[in-house]
Formats: structure tokens, C-alpha cells, sequence
């Protein structure tokens, strides 16, 4: 019977040939920057998420119960509905006399006044909530984000997007509402402009709570999430993209450009 043995003649191991220990040598480096590599990763995503935790966490934050609200606004009755009802007129004519210095106006705020004044006088419920108000939408059928960029003053919409994502995997769907639509106000009981709502209803509902209630009434669509970002948030928002250049074929003139008159003179002269 023979025995193999990988012992030399001397009786020691057999030594590794270079070939072999510049093979393990380059292995145990290999492994090390693997090791490396996925302890940097593992701390990178740590740090990045935890800027982006702190970044979150520090955003201001309001409870938004659309539905809580609505049985508040239910009870809203005598002197605390005229509060309300006078708080929406004093509102609606600090608008018209904004866009009145602004040059923007685009209906006689008279005509305007007296038209939205004969609504006030009809039966709301009989009458405006014929063509203002959808059939409900079961709640399982979208999920949907209701996303408002705010005004210089934080009380006014002035882009209101509802974004609703099926939840059978089919396509999403974006729409834009317009600011000034106008609808039945469940804080006033009257109509009032859709952009108005982000001014709440005092202690009854919040904002969003009241404008979630008004595109929910409109749309038919129960309200899931909600997101707003201000003036100073949308420039933040287009800084962190780098910016953006818009190219036009005309000179733009805009009274709030806070360019000068010479400028502007040299613009009109184009």
C-alpha cells in the first residue's frame, strides 16, 4: 500500500509556487476593496439619508383631517357664519384691489361683485350644487395628491394641481384647477373662488382642510395627501435644478420686474 504526501524530502510542506502566492496576495486585495467599497457605500447612504431625514423632519407640518372638517364646518351657524361669511367679502376685495393696481383685472370687479352676489342669493344646495359638485368616487379607486403653490401673502392658491394615481396600475392623471374657479364654499355656505379656501375657515377648518373639502366636492375625489410649497419654496425648487432659462421671441414687460425705466423704455423701443 503507498501513501501520497505533499511533503518534500526535507519533511516540510510544499511551499506555494509564486504564480500561487501572487494569486492570493491579489485575492486578499481584491476582497479588501470590495469590503471597502460596500462599508463607503453603507456609510454614504446613511449620511445622504439622514440629510434627507433632517431636511423632511424640519419641514412645517399641519393635520390635515378633510373629514373631521367637514362635520366642524356642518356646525357652523349664526354669528360665527357671518364672521366668516365677512372675513371671505373683506378677502375677496383686497383680490379685486390687488389686481385692480396690478392692471390685471380681467372682469369689472363691479359686474364681478353683482354676479357672485346673485349666487349668494339662490339656493346653494338646490342650484349651484348642480353643476359644482360631483358624483362621489370611492376612495380605493385613486390614490391622489392635491399639490398647491401659494402666493407672495400664504392665504391665496395661485396654482392649484390634483394629481390621482390609479390604483389598478393604469395611467396617472395630472390636472390643473383653475385659481379663480368658483364654487360652493362649505365655510361661507356661498361661492367663493377655489384659491381663496387656502385662508381656512378661523378655528372650524385649516387651509388645506377647507380647499381638500372643495376639490373633493368638485371633483368627486376624496382627498389622500396634500403638499404646498411657497413662493420662496418654488424658486428654492428651481435653484436646486440649476435653474431655468425660458426664451421668448418678444421682449417681456412686467410691472412687478422691478426693472427700470430706462430699460423698459429700451425694451418698447424694440
Amino acid at each position: 500500500m503507498s501513501i501520497s504526501s505533499d511533503v518534500t524530502e526535507s519533511g516540510s510542506p510544499e511551499s506555494p509556487t509564486p504564480a500561487e502566492s501572487q494569486g492570493r496576495t491579489l485575492g486578499n486585495r481584491l476582497a479588501r476593496v470590495v469590503a471597502w467599497t460596500v462599508l463607503g457605500a453603507v456609510v454614504f447612504a446613511v449620511v445622504v439619508g439622514a440629510v434627507i431625514w433632517r431636511s423632511l423632519d424640519s419641514i412645517p407640518k399641519v393635520p390635515v383631517e378633510v373629514e373631521s372638517a367637514r362635520g366642524r364646518l356642518n356646525a357652523v351657524t349664526g354669528a360665527d357664519l357671518a364672521e366668516q361669511q365677512s372675513i371671505a367679502a373683506d378677502l375677496e376685495a383686497q383680490v379685486l384691489a390687488a389686481e385692480a393696481a396690478a392692471d390685471e383685472v380681467v372682469v369689472d370687479p363691479d359686474f364681478l361683485e353683482t354676479q357672485r352676489a346673485a349666487l349668494d342669493d339662490r339656493n346653494v344646495d338646490d342650484i349651484v350644487i348642480d353643476f359644482a359638485k360631483a358624483t362621489p368616487v370611492p376612495d380605493a379607486v385613486y390614490d391622489s395628491y392635491l399639490l398647491i403653490g401659494s402666493d407672495l401673502s400664504e392665504s391665496l392658491a395661485d396654482v392649484i394641481i390634483y394629481v390621482l394615481l390609479p390604483r389598478d396600475g393604469s395611467d396617472p392623471i395630472l390636472t390643473s384647477l383653475p385659481r379663480d374657479l368658483y364654487l360652493p364654499n362649505p365655510c361661507t355656505r356661498q361661492n367663493s373662488r377655489l384659491n381663496a379656501a387656502l385662508n381656512g375657515c378661523g378655528e372650524f377648518a385649516n387651509g388645506p382642510e377647507l380647499l381638500g373639502l372643495m376639490v373633493e366636492d368638485y371633483t368627486g375625489i376624496p382627498v389622500d395627501h396634500f403638499a404646498i410649497v411657497n413662493f420662496e419654496g418654488f424658486a428654492d425648487v428651481v435653484d436646486a435644478f440649476g435653474g431655468l432659462e425660458i426664451c421668448v421671441n418678444f421682449p417681456v414687460m412686467d410691472s412687478k420686474s422691478f426693472r427700470s425705466e430706462e430699460h423698459t423704455s429700451e425694451l418698447q423701443s424694440h
